[in-house]
C-alpha cells in the first residue's frame, strides 16, 4: 500500500436531508427509500424517530418523536435504545438497558413489550423480525460466555414462545453484532467481527464464512448470493452454504 492519501471518487449525493440528531445508531428503512418512513434511535437522548421525508422536495418532511428517560414499564420511554427494526406493520425497538424489546405502529403508538425474567442475566445485543409476527432476541451471557437466541409472539409477550436455543458454532472470542433474516424468513445470519454464521430459522447450523469487515445487515440476492451492508461498503458475496 502506498503512503499517500488515497481520495475515492463517489457519484453525486441527491436529496440529502439533515434533522437535530446528533448519534444515529439505528436505521430502518419502512417501503421505497423516495416514498417511505424512515425510523432512527438516538440513544443519548433515549428516542425513536419516525422521519416522513418526500425526496422530491426533500426540504419538506414530517416527524413523530417518541421517548425520554425510563424503565421497561414506561411504554413510550427507553433508557438506551440501540436498533429499531421495521417489519409488516409493526416497528420494534430494542432497548438496551431496560433488557426488553418495544413494539409499535408505524405511527410509534405502543403495542407491546417483549420480556422475560432470564434476561436479567443474558443482555439483548441484537433484534430481527420475523414476517410470522415472531422477534428474535439475540442475547449474550457474558459469565458464560454463550449467545441465545429468544422468538418471542404477540400472544406472550412476557414468555418465550419456544425454548430458547444456543448458537453454536460460534468460537467465544468472538463478538456478535447483529441478526437479521433472509428476504423469504426461512434462514437467519448472524454477524460476527470476522465471520458470517448461517442458521435456520429453528436455529440448526448450516455453514460459516470468514468475512474481515464490521457488517451490519444481510440482504439476500438472486443466485445464491448475499449483499452485506459495512462501514465502508455494500459487499455483494455468495451465500453461506453447509
Amino acid at each position: 500500500f502506498s503512503s499517500r492519501r488515497r481520495h475515492t471518487r463517489y457519484p453525486l449525493v441527491t436529496g440529502v436531508q439533515t434533522c437535530a440528531l446528533p448519534i444515529l445508531s439505528s436505521v430502518s428503512i419502512d417501503g421505497d427509500v423516495t416514498t417511505g418512513a424512515i425510523y432512527v434511535v438516538d440513544p443519548p437522548r433515549n428516542k425513536v424517530v419516525c422521519l416522513n421525508i418526500d425526496f422530491s422536495t426533500p426540504a419538506l418532511y414530517t416527524s413523530i418523536n417518541l421517548g425520554g428517560y425510563g424503565s421497561k414499564d414506561d411504554p413510550g420511554k427507553f433508557n438506551g435504545p440501540s436498533q429499531v427494526v421495521v417489519a409488516e406493520n409493526s416497528v420494534y425497538v430494542l432497548d438496551y438497558n431496560n433488557k426488553c424489546v418495544k413494539e409499535y405502529t408505524k405511527d410509534l403508538n405502543w403495542i407491546h413489550t417483549y420480556y422475560h425474567y432470564s434476561l436479567i442475566d443474558n443482555q439483548p445485543v441484537s433484534i430481527a423480525a420475523h414476517h410470522s409476527g415472531m422477534v428474535y432476541v439475540l442475547t449474550e451471557n457474558t459469565s458464560t460466555p454463550s449467545y441465545r437466541i429468544y422468538v418471542f409472539d404477540e400472544s406472550t409477550p412476557n414468555s418465550p414462545f419456544v425454548d430458547p436455543f444456543i448458537l453454536s458454532q460460534i468460537p467465544a472470542t468472538e463478538k456478535l453484532l447483529k441478526i437479521s433474516f433472509d428476504n423469504q424468513g426461512s434462514f437467519l445470519y448472524v454477524t460476527t467481527t470476522n465471520y458470517i454464521f448461517k442458521y435456520s430459522a429453528k436455529g440448526d447450523y448450516i455453514g460459516t464464512v470468514e468475512f474481515g469487515f464490521k457488517s451490519s445487515s444481510i440482504k439476500k440476492g438472486a443466485n445464491q448470493t448475499i449483499f452485506v451492508s459495512t462501514p465502508l461498503c455494500i459487499a455483494k458475496m455468495q451465500d453461506v452454504v453447509s
